[in-house]
């Protein structure tokens, strides 16, 4: 990285305006870096975003958000599970060379890395797919992990239903035959809730949220036009599978979808997102993303259904070793509580 005095500046919110300025010039695209989604978390999940602009001189050159949480005396910045990808934001640069694009990154992380490590006992993120490149994140001996995500194209040339698995394809038609069910925007949050959790029973597991607060969220999502539950019901009205989708100008991302058990139920599940998916292009998003692919049951289902798979990671910063070995106790302790006896 060059010698040039670069500067990080936590924006307050009386300052919200240099963070929708640096949005418009700066990539990637994403709706969690949007304010109108931060005051949602913060309204439901009690958590606080802090965005972090790196300004070279008085011009602010990138950035990036931390989500605020405290703990046992500690403030910790984490990334929640609802918050798909928080990455490093970088200026978009207009140049064939990509070695310029990752000088440009580097330039903007190692100052970005560099103050969290002084502010926090721990940080974490999650980085986004067009960017590849965690090479500063271990050189500064952040734990970096895989990850996985599986997107359908919504592009004409690329559309998914033309590169889906035969089976999965046949299922779809068979789906389609149902003309007494209904695909429909619905504000019935806790059907949604009830079909998440019945699918998380099936791996001995309870949802990582309460309905309450599924529910609120999906409520204030719909109210802010960022996102929509969508269901198929049956003629006698009862929700066969419904997921929660959130989007930005590019993207849908389906936060969470539950379903019936049994063959009504799958066959429910690939209607809605074949119908999600056709409303999502009609919005004008490219793709639909339909979240992790790391379980390889869930991971075959959705590729099976024409998506492809793209790499992200995962970055964990902890200060010290007995911070990383509560984190672990933690972590066993949490799968331990989740897991159904």
């Amino acid at each position: 990285m060059s010698k040039t005095n670069y500067n990080v500046q936590p924006l307050p919110p009386e300052e919200m305006d240099v963070w929708r300025r640096l949005l418009s010039h700066t990539r990637p695209l994403v709706l969690f870096h949007q304010p109108e989604f931060w005051s949602i978390v913060q309204e439901v999940f009690s958590l606080h975003p802090r965005p972090l602009v790196l300004f070279k001189g008085n011009t602010p050159v990138g950035g990036m958000v931390i989500w605020e949480r405290h703990r046992v005396g500690l403030t910790l910045a984490i990334t929640p599970f609802y918050v798909w990808y928080n990455p490093v934001r970088i200026l978009a640069i207009p140049t064939e060379r990509p070695y310029r694009e990752i000088e440009a990154f580097h330039e903007v992380a190692f100052p970005l890395l560099q103050y969290l490590e002084r502010a926090y006992p721990i940080a974490s993120f999650s980085t986004h797919p067009f960017l590849q490149d965690v090479r500063p994140f271990y050189w500064r001996g952040w734990q970096v992990e895989p990850q996985y995500s599986a997107i359908l194209s919504l592009t004409p040339e690329r559309y998914f239903v033309n590169t889906m698995n035969p089976e999965s394809h046949r299922l779809w038609r068979r789906s389609l035959e149902r003309t007494d069910w209904q695909f429909s925007s619905t504000d019935d949050g806790p059907s949604l809730y009830e079909l998440v959790e019945e699918n998380y029973a099936r791996d001995a597991l309870v949802p990582p949220v309460e309905m309450s607060r599924l529910t609120a969220f999906a409520r204030f999502i719909k109210r802010a036009g960022v996102g929509d539950v969508f269901a198929v019901q049956n003629p006698a009205g009862a929700i066969l599978a419904a997921t929660l989708v959130v989007w930005d100008a590019h993207t849908g991302y389906g936060l969470f979808l539950g379903r019936r058990p049994g063959t009504e139920g799958n066959l429910a599940s690939l209607r809605l997102i074949a119908e999600t998916a056709s409303l999502l292009q009609g919005r004008g998003q490219q793709q639909f993303d339909l979240g992790g692919a790391m379980i390889p049951h869930i991971a075959r289902f959705k590729l099976r259904l024409g998506a492809r798979l793209v790499p992200y990671f995962r970055c964990l910063w902890t200060r010290n070793r007995p911070i990383r070995w509560a984190l672990n106790w933690r972590d066993e302790w949490n799968r331990w509580k989740r897991r159904r006896s």
